[in-house]
């Protein structure tokens, strides 16, 4: 059998003397039983040995490209988020880019959005030069398909940049004007925002503005148009000539809160009609190629994947059962313990009773981080990161926090990821004021939000979260 990009039992020899010792046997058996019945097993048992010493991770990495060269895609069906990670916090990024552009070619979102979220969540111990290109590339890719990822990822990038550490200067300019222009039409429904990333990909040659979808789409963008955006100049390039009257008809003024309101609005009707069970991939197929002439990393393809369900991981996807979970995690929050205020009171009440289809919620307030993260990040299927109610549990954590301060510190964190709005600086300001165990990941939350470089925040919401993030100067753990 011929294998593609075979180099020979020569090849084979010189890729496995490059393995530390304790691998040389495995990987071996592995390269000679490429495209042999055996080879997932002798994979399965070279992946576990490999990825068990972190000293060894990027020999192991390095080998598994060489490998499966021309057979890439069954490398990327093998390799799970873990073992990407685990490259990715030794420095390298070779497999990575190798199995997350397979996975994005062939429409795997429920593997390459997890793995957006992992590398968020594991972002402060992610700084060498070639995590921070991967980063922009899935900053690039998911500018318009999950805009606040893509938010965050970039901002990630800056502050290393900040630091000194250098990135590729292709891809920057690229993440930069992409992530600007989706951050404009964030609160759109998908089709939508699919819409405004294939147009301003293509430029201005597509002529006509009058096809329905193409009104929709202008109308929306009325709604959310600010002139002093920096991407406005991009939108501008390829908006019909009569922009500013047909804007003027459709959009009344409106002050900086109303615009607030009306995104956080929007946004909540986009991701409750979302189908996050959906398999499908737009027929249109491939819809942009984020490339850098020179640099090390191929790019990574943004095709019309629609609905998602976000799984936020840190070195693997945990595969708990979800219902044994739910009896496990969630209980009723003890009356005697909820805010003084009357009107927190019966926030909690409110809350409590829409979801008290998951059960109760004092468990998931005893239990530590790491058995609460799988509902906490949205990775069950009951209570999705895009719903609705997945924003509400965390909300109620806010008001009836868990025990656990580490727990206390995501929530906080994870909130702002999920609605980095004035509503959002509002509802910190009254949870500090009625709750002292929330006050240092509330702090710690306000500090992150000043440090993301892509948020529309006002004058004012600034000096606000500046306020909060005095509360405390307690960093997690």
């Amino acid at each position: 059998m011929t294998i593609p990009g075979d180099h020979g039992e020569s090849g084979g020899r010189a890729a496995v003397a490059r393995l530390p010792e304790g691998l040389r046997a495995g990987g071996a058996e592995l390269w000679a039983a490429r495209g042999r019945r055996e080879e997932a097993g002798c994979f399965e048992a070279f992946r576990q040995a490999a990825f068990a010493k972190p000293e060894w991770v990027l020999e192991a990495a390095d080998f598994l490209v060489h490998c499966f060269e021309g057979r890439e895609p069954v490398l990327a069906g093998w390799t799970g988020i873990g073992e990407l990670m685990q490259e990715l916090s030794s420095g390298g990024a070779m497999l990575t880019l190798t199995v997350v552009t397979e996975w994005v070619m062939g429409g795997e979102r429920r593997r390459l959005l997890p793995f957006a979220d992992a590398v968020l969540a594991s972002r402060a111990h992610l700084t060498a030069e070639p995590t921070l290109d991967v980063m922009l590339a899935l900053a690039s890719t998911l500018a318009f398909l999950r805009p606040a990822r893509a938010r965050d990822l970039l901002a990630h990038v800056e502050a290393c940049r900040r630091d000194g550490v250098a990135v590729d200067r292709a891809a920057h300019a690229e993440a930069v004007w992409r992530v600007a222009c989706g951050q404009v039409v964030a609160a759109g429904e998908e089709e939508v925002r699919s819409f405004w990333d294939q147009r301003l990909s293509r430029g201005s040659e597509d002529g006509g503005w009058d096809q329905a979808e193409e009104q929709r789409a202008l109308r929306d963008l009325a709604m959310w148009w600010r002139e002093e955006e920096p991407a406005a100049a991009r939108f501008r390039a390829v908006l019909p000539a009569d922009w500013d009257a047909r804007r003027d008809r459709w959009a009344g003024p409106r002050s900086g809160s109303e615009a607030l309101g009306e995104e956080r609005v929007a946004e909540s009707r986009q991701v409750e009609n979302e189908d996050v069970d959906s398999d499908v991939v737009d027929e249109e197929g491939p819809r942009h190629w984020v490339m850098a002439a020179g640099s090390w990393w191929q790019g990574f393809l943004v095709g019309g994947l629609t609905g998602v369900v976000i799984a936020a991981l840190v070195f693997m996807v945990f595969e708990w059962n979800a219902a044994r979970h739910r009896s496990q995690a969630v209980s009723e929050v003890e009356p005697g313990e909820r805010p003084v205020s009357p009107q927190a009171a019966r926030e909690v009440e409110r809350l409590e009773e829409e979801l008290r289809f998951l059960g109760n919620v004092e468990s998931l307030r005893e239990v530590s981080w790491d058995k609460a993260s799988r509902m906490l990040m949205g990775e069950t299927p009951d209570l999705p990161y895009d719903s609705r109610l997945y924003a509400e549990l965390l909300v109620l954590l806010h008001w009836a926090p868990s025990r656990d301060p580490i727990t206390r510190f995501h929530v906080a964190e994870l909130l702002l990821r999920r609605a980095p709005t004035g509503d959002l600086v509002t509802l910190w300001e009254e949870v500090a004021e009625a709750n002292e165990e929330m006050r240092p990941a509330i702090a710690h939350a306000a500090r992150e939000a000043l440090a993301m470089v892509t948020a529309s925040w006002t004058d004012e919401l600034r000096e606000r979260l500046g306020r909060l993030a005095e509360l405390s100067q307690e960093e997690p753990e």
